[in-house]
């Protein structure tokens, strides 16, 4: 966990800071626990990372500057290069619940329930929530895309919000894909998807909305805007969703099953292979997507461990990734895909065995 006097500092930096800018990660959870906590501080700028695209380049850095943040917090970013840090201005808080860094810097302040037990591996938008008490609807789509339900919320969620979560959540599964709030979570997926000034537009958007209903049943101008983006979006993925599934039956017995599809206009690996894992729980899961140059690959498992084998695996070869024990991402040039894949792969099967 995270002592609450560390929560406290963070809600005394937030309070102090007059140009606060959330570098949050690019899926449900560091987008829900931006919106949480700017709401709490009443101020601030959003940028979405994506470590997978390289986001830290000069354009990055130059807006960085242009904005003159006194505060910096990094929301649910995994991996930060100390270059990184290095060139930051100001306080730097980072709220994260992946495996724990080791970064030197007095300004930098780090905050990871995985430091006192890392086998706490509750989300960011969990601890942003418990720092905020804001948009409780938002916080609990992103623990529900991150695959966690919170045992000490759900109840007095579902008091405050009834029809939105189901009496019987036998699986984080059923939470994401199985609810109305679990939707919420896709479509915050969804909002980080297309060209910039679309996905800024349905931030801006997102920053204004209370209530859930007005997205849902769409009782606002800007929930309006939230529901059109992500009902373009759901024909495209419901699109691969249904060829992921009709490609599964042609071997429904092997217990790994990969899919893979060429660039579409948007990336949907990581909610496919976790809405696969939920479908097919049987199987560890593989989506794959072919871009120019590169490929994309998100993995779920039930049993198997992944993180340590997808080390392994990339050893030597052009490409990056990481994750949680059961559930990983990468990315590997096309050249090196082949292989890299064998090996993983292999890694896999041996554990099965």
């Amino acid at each position: 966990m995270i002592p609450e006097e560390q929560l406290e500092e963070i809600r005394t930096f937030l309070k102090e800071a007059k140009r606060p800018l959330f570098l949050f990660d690019d899926d449900p959870d560091g987008l829900s626990s931006f919106l949480m906590l700017k709401k709490f501080a009443g101020k601030g700028l959003g940028l979405p990372l994506s470590h997978s695209r390289g986001s830290e380049t000069e354009i990055f850095f130059e807006r960085v500057e242009s904005y003159g943040p006194d505060l910096v917090m990094l929301l649910d970013i995994p991996v930060i290069d100390q270059r990184l840090i290095d060139r930051l201005p100001g306080t730097i808080l980072h709220l994260d619940h992946h495996p724990p860094l080791n970064l030197k810097d007095k300004r930098y302040h780090y905050y990871n329930p995985r430091v006192e037990n890392d086998e706490d591996n509750s989300p960011t938008s969990y601890w942003s929530y418990k720092i905020s008490k804001e948009l409780f609807w938002l916080g609990m789509a992103g623990m529900f895309a991150d695959w966690f339900i919170p045992e000490d919320l759900i109840e007095n969620f579902r008091k405050k919000y009834p029809g939105y979560v189901k009496e019987d959540l036998p699986t984080p599964g059923h939470a994401y894909f199985e609810t109305k709030i679990g939707e919420l979570s896709i479509l915050l997926s969804f909002c980080l998807k297309g060209k910039v000034e679309l996905v800024r537009k349905c931030i801006d958007a997102l920053e204004k909305i209370e209530k859930p209903e007005e997205i849902l049943e769409q009782t606002s101008e800007v929930g309006k805007i939230v529901w059109e983006h992500y009902s373009k979006g759901k024909k495209e993925y419901d699109k691969l969703l249904n060829e992921a599934l009709e490609s599964q039956k042609k071997n429904p017995k092997a217990p790994i099953f990969y899919f893979s599809y060429t660039a579409a206009t948007n990336s949907y690996s990581s909610l496919l292979s976790t809405h696969l894992a939920h479908l097919l729980k049987d199987k560890i899961i593989m989506v794959a997507r072919v871009k120019y140059g590169e490929t994309i690959m998100s993995t779920r498992s039930r049993s198997v461990t992944l993180d340590d084998k997808l080390k392994l695996a990339l050893e030597g070869l052009d490409g990056h990734g990481g994750g949680h024990p059961l559930a990983v991402g990468c990315g590997v040039s096309n050249v090196d895909f082949p292989v890299f894949l064998d090996r993983f792969m292999k890694l896999i099967k041996d554990d099965l065995k």
